[in-house]
């Protein structure tokens, strides 16, 4: 029994100053048969002094088993926390030829651009691990042929905000499973055979839909209106539900306040059970100000709530706690001292399933108005169908 160790060195505490640990390094072994039993490490090490210092970035371990073309690579780590550790970068070259893919305890990977993963067998990413795009400008899409796993604590953020109509894709033929305190930060549309999400686990949306823009209408053709004054209230956004009028004017922002983003995009296609003790959220954002101050006259005016965003479902069966919950509410709007916005309209919500005993709570209410001059967005829609006629 060995070992192959390309491990970082610890940081070291000097009169109060933090040191940083080192990156791991990188282990290759490529080999046509195989009996070895021992191991191979490869991660980062620990900073000392403080919590300001970073341990280093796990390294990589790639082995190719040349008989069977299986190719294995791991990011290692050993970290029992997600300490702030420095990321590593994802071996796009890999993408589409991988037969595992594993993210060790406490790892932090980037994604510096768009890619397509292939997995043959299993995608892990352990406990406490972050798998994230460096640039909100491209998305990651994944298809694994075995199971996906997102351990404790561990998060992933894989798409930039929804603005193009793409969803991000993960196409796994086994299950896809969250751990305990773990969280998916993305617009996506997951494809898998089961899925779990644990009561403490969520995946969040909010302000992942249409982004504002500054002296903008609103989004979506039921988004508040009012008249044409350019010194006045925004409307709110408007996706299920209809946008809240603002007090005079039609839109999302006004001139120095945007409006609040939309919420995103989630589709789940699950062709057994999904269970869904945890919480999904889609919600609108809150609109980010207006003046309020009544020196100024008829300069007051504030913009208004983004719009809740969609939740789809499709699975065989659907079941989960009382205590979970599908939110897709609108933001506020806001107060601009008598020229206030409109709330954003509540999202959409649409189930299709042939045995539902989900427990949980659906919210779909638009945003509050930001004062009397303006409305509160419309309620959300839900809607119930066969997964056979889907």
């Amino acid at each position: 029994v060995g070992s192959f160790q390309a491990k970082g060195g610890a940081g070291k505490e000097y009169s109060g100053y933090a040191g940083g640990g080192g990156s791991g390094g990188r282990i290759a072994v490529y080999y046509v048969s195989e009996s070895f039993t021992g191991s191979y490490v490869a991660y980062g090490g620990l900073e000392q002094g403080s919590t300001a210092a970073q341990s280093g970035a796990a390294g990589t371990i790639y082995v190719f088993d040349e008989t069977a073309n299986r190719k294995y690579l791991t990011y290692s780590h050993n970290n029992s926390t997600y300490n702030g550790a420095a990321g590593n970068t994802f071996e796009a070259t890999l993408a589409d030829s991988l037969y595992q893919l594993t993210l060790a305890k406490g790892a932090v990977v980037f994604v510096e651009d768009g890619v397509d993963i292939t997995v043959t067998d299993d995608v892990t990413f352990g406990d406490t691990t972050r798998f994230t795009l460096a640039d909100s400008n491209y998305q990651i899409n994944l298809t694994a042929g075995g199971d996906f796993t997102l351990g404790d604590n561990a998060a992933m953020a894989i798409s930039n905000v929804y603005a193009t109509g793409t969803l991000p894709k993960f196409s796994v033929a086994g299950d896809f499973t969250m751990g305990n305190g773990s969280s998916l930060w993305s617009n996506m549309h997951i494809i898998a055979s089961s899925m779990f999400v644990p009561d403490d686990a969520y995946m969040t949306l909010n302000g992942y839909g249409y982004q504002p823009v500054a002296d903008s209408t609103g989004t979506g053709d039921c988004a508040g209106v009012g008249s044409a004054s350019t010194q006045a209230g925004a409307g709110g956004g408007c996706h299920g539900g209809t946008g809240g009028g603002g007090a005079t004017l039609a839109g999302g922002s006004v001139s120095g306040y945007l409006g609040g983003a939309g919420g995103g995009v989630l589709k789940l296609e699950i062709a057994g059970e999904l269970r869904l003790d945890g919480d999904i959220y889609a919600k609108g954002n809150n609109a980010a100000g207006g003046y309020t101050n009544s020196c100024c006259g008829d300069n007051r005016r504030a913009s208004g709530g983004g719009a809740g965003g969609s939740v789809s479902i499709k699975a065989a069966t659907f079941t989960g706690a009382a205590t979970a919950s599908i939110q897709v509410t609108g933001g506020n709007g806001a107060n601009g001292g008598g020229r206030d916005g409109g709330g954003g309209g509540g999202g959409r919500i649409g189930i299709a399933t042939d045995e539902n005993t989900w427990g949980g709570t659906f919210y779909m209410a638009g945003g509050a108005a930001g004062g009397a001059g303006a409305s509160a967005g419309g309620e959300g829609t839900l809607s119930e169908s066969s997964f056979l006629a889907h």
